[in-house]
């Protein structure tokens, strides 16, 4: 997924639910992926600052 569309689904996760802190697999449901993909994009997606990892497997979007 590019991090254009992950942002967006972030945010709107943020919007419509109040979310803002995520379990890894609570990921794979605004992004539609699981397994190596899911793995790989929250790898991207925290080496571009879009989200942090704050424990193994739980991950907050800072631009909430």
């Amino acid at each position: 997924m590019d991090r254009v569309a992950a942002l967006n689904r972030l945010a709107e996760a943020d919007r419509s639910m109040g979310l803002y802190v995520y379990r890894k697999r609570d990921l794979a449901i605004p992004f539609g992926e699981s397994g190596r993909q899911l793995t790989a994009t929250i790898s991207s997606l925290c080496k571009a600052g879009i989200l942090e990892r704050v424990a193994r497997g739980i991950y907050i979007f800072p631009y909430s």
